[in-house]
């Protein structure tokens, strides 16, 4: 999930003791639960090194494992008992740093990344594809507990409408499972309506509608996406897409699959759990073959994980990632 709403679970969950045995204020705990729901994305500082393999092997396992978030919640309760007003407590800093971190990692595994929640003892990724990484609602929902908890805290039943919600959009996706008769649907931008849906058996995909939601269309048309909602097609109407790793042009199949079993490409091959072939671009000095993986394609939005590799005539392959948002800049790693 994104940071925002990270920080806003941490920071509402860290209100929920009863004053009466929480010696902390509450802007203290809500910093101390906002720091702990954010901590586990510090593994980001490694990303500009090794782009790839960070998305493959290290995001979201060690800093999200479940069996080491007391360590993680010790060291920011070390880190912050530095602060002299702070000093003596300690234990509280603790419990509160360890429940953002485990709100943090829990979170995560609703997503369609995948979360290594048992890291070292296994690196299986754990994802439930129930939530989209950002999602306003439940994160506007998350706002509201919090402001209803900072003025009074201890009041648990703030929670249900954010659990609620995780409810409906696991009705939703097995309405959207049943109407696409698949067993892969994977949650979408701006609206908890609209479904991916994908049949890897036969690979094929559809983007379907369950219902018009009119304010994820305003707020995709403010964003600079007017046409996104276009792009998904309602039930009756729905048709399925081919994606694959084959290419339609027999004068490419070669270089395709050249570049998709490279021993440098393999960490995208373990990082993608759908892949398909993105793009083929040729020019007079270069080509270049380009992969994805499903589960962060949308209509009208930029793939984000595109990487691919480039020949030169007489060269050798070379790795390289298309920066986020964009179609065209490019970078070699």
């Amino acid at each position: 999930m994104d940071g925002l709403t990270h920080a806003l679970l941490g920071a509402t969950l860290a209100q929920l003791p009863s004053p009466r045995h929480c010696p902390l204020k509450r802007g203290q705990r809500l910093g101390v639960g906002a720091l702990g729901g954010l901590f586990p994305d510090i593994d980001y500082l490694l990303f500009p090194w090794w782009p790839l393999e960070f998305l493959a092997y290290w995001h979201q396992g060690p800093t999200h494992s479940l069996l080491l978030a007391p360590l993680w919640a010790g060291l920011l309760a070390l880190a912050l008992m530095v602060h002299p007003t702070l000093r003596a407590r300690g234990r509280w800093l603790f419990l509160l740093s360890l429940v953002g971190v485990l709100s943090h990692d829990l979170l995560d595994a609703l997503t369609g990344y995948g979360t290594q929640l048992f890291y070292p003892l296994s690196t299986t990724r754990f994802s439930a594809d129930l939530l989209f990484v950002v999602d306003g609602y439940f994160t506007l929902l998350l706002a509201f507990c919090l402001a209803v908890l900072y003025r009074r805290p201890g009041r648990r039943l703030v929670l249900l409408p954010p659990l609620l919600y995780l409810g409906l959009l696991l009705g939703l996706k097995q309405l959207a499972l049943y109407q696409g008769g698949t067993s892969v649907a994977i949650p979408q931008p701006f609206s908890p309506l609209h479904w991916q849906l994908i049949d890897p058996q036969r690979q094929r995909l559809l983007y379907l509608r369950l219902a018009p939601d009119p304010i994820a269309s305003r707020f995709s048309s403010w964003l600079g996406y007017p046409g996104w909602q276009q792009g998904y097609q309602a039930g009756l109407w729905a048709q399925w897409q081919p994606y694959g790793l084959g290419s339609p042009d027999p004068i490419w199949q070669e270089a395709v699959e050249q570049v998709w079993r490279h021993p440098d490409f393999r960490p995208f091959r373990d990082f993608a759990r759908y892949p398909y072939l993105y793009r083929l671009e040729q020019d007079l000095h270069e080509r270049c073959v380009w992969f994805s993986d499903l589960r962060y394609d949308w209509p009208a939005l930029p793939a984000s994980f595109r990487y691919g590799m480039c020949r030169q005539a007489d060269g050798d392959w070379q790795l390289y990632r298309m920066r986020y948002l964009s179609e065209r800049q490019r970078q070699q790693l």
